[in-house]
C-alpha cells in the first residue's frame, strides 16, 4: 500500500480525480480545520512522493498532526 493511500484511510469523503500527468490524486475534506466540502487536495507523484494543498490554506504540518502522521509518510523511502 502506498503512503498517499495509508493517509486517505484518515480522511473524509475521499474521491478520486482524474490523475493527469500524475499517477494518482483524491481530493477529500481537510482533517485539519472544519471542513464539510472538501478541500484537500493529495497526489502521489510517479516517484512515490505525496503532494497536499488545502485550498483553505492549512499546511501540511497542520493536516499531518490532524492524523497524527509525520512527513516521512510524504516521501518514498530511499534505498
Amino acid at each position: 500500500m502506498s503512503d498517499a493511500r495509508k493517509l486517505l484511510d484518515y480522511l473524509d469523503k475521499v474521491k478520486p480525480q482524474a490523475p493527469g500527468e500524475f499517477k494518482a490524486r483524491w481530493i477529500a475534506c481537510c482533517p485539519a480545520h472544519d471542513d464539510s466540502n472538501p478541500s484537500l487536495s493529495i497526489t502521489e507523484t510517479r516517484d512515490d512522493r505525496v503532494l497536499l494543498k488545502c485550498w483553505a490554506g492549512c499546511g501540511a504540518a497542520e493536516i499531518l498532526d490532524a492524523v497524527f502522521m509525520d512527513f516521512s509518510v510524504l516521501m518514498p523511502e530511499k534505498i
